[in-house]
């Protein structure tokens, strides 16, 4: 059996940081060379051409990316040229050199219309310049590249990095409070468990698109009290409905039972996976 070696691409961010930390930490006969916008900038084929070609992987995880709605609706030129055309040259160029990508896309390729979860064949509908410009990439790597794995991710969170957990730790503990919207529903998703179901599908050779999250929806409104009340802190959680400032999917729950079929478990609910998360950031003993 060939011993699997990776790039991560994007490392320095949410997923890659995990990715290879996972990696390092647990599977130790894995060989792995990471690399960060600096090194490799995704939508410029020489500099992903040089890279692939000298080092070979076995797997390319993509892990680069714009995923902040409103940095791509400000600016949605970059926003496409990473998150579209970037997938587009990984995929050729591993398909010249026979590797596998693993690219990860969102949940806001659907528009939120839904009343029950988004499975994969769902036809895809994107309301923002994030879902766009992530589906792009989507379809180029499916029209390229055969042994490919695509993940959309739910809402994702981790004790480190830019993300809503500790951020809302911080207004909590400050005493300044949080503000959320009760009318949107979602599948939160762990970045931890995200990245050993994706080890997982890659340890089984899955291809195609997957939905990962943790088990059961919430709203915002869920998230934002669980978290005070796990850290023990009053703040209020403030509630509004109606109208977002930004055009986002108001309903984006994921269905993961294909996921579940191929690893063959259901991932832990996203209120046990918060409860390690914040304990992790020192927020929370049992």
């Amino acid at each position: 059996m060939t011993t699997p070696l990776y790039i991560i691409l994007g490392y320095q961010g949410l997923l890659g940081k995990a990715f290879y930390q996972k990696v390092c930490g647990t599977i130790p006969d894995y060989r792995i060379f990471c690399f960060d916008h600096s090194h490799v900038d995704i939508s410029n084929r020489g500099q992903v051409r040089e890279v692939l070609s000298f080092i070979g992987p076995t797997a390319v995880i993509n892990c680069a990316g714009v995923s902040d709605a409103s940095m791509c609706e400000m600016a949605k030129t970059g926003a496409f040229e990473v998150n579209s055309v970037g997938p587009k040259i990984l995929a050729e160029e591993c398909k010249r050199i026979g590797a596998k990508l693993v690219h990860f896309s969102t949940c806001h390729v659907f528009c939120g219309d839904m009343v029950r979860p988004y499975n994969e064949l769902q036809k895809p509908l994107p309301i923002n310049a994030l879902g766009k410009s992530k589906l792009e990439g989507e379809r180029a790597i499916q029209g390229t590249l055969e042994n490919h794995l695509i993940i959309r991710p739910g809402w994702l969170f981790d004790a480190e990095g830019p993300n809503f957990i500790p951020e809302w730790v911080e207004k909590a503990e400050n005493g300044t409070g949080i503000v959320v919207h009760d009318d949107v529903h979602g599948s939160p998703a762990y970045v931890p468990d995200v990245v050993q179901s994706v080890i997982d599908l890659l340890e089984g050779d899955a291809r195609g698109i997957f939905h990962v999250a943790n088990a059961d929806a919430a709203t915002w409104k869920d998230l934002a009290e669980t978290v005070c009340g796990l850290i023990g802190e009053k703040s209020i959680v403030t509630t509004v409905s109606g109208k977002i400032p930004l055009a986002i999917p108001r309903y984006s729950v994921m269905s993961c039972r294909k996921l579940q079929s191929m690893i063959g478990h259901v991932i832990r609910p996203w209120s046990v996976a918060l409860k390690q998360c914040l304990f992790q950031m020192g927020r929370y003993g049992p």
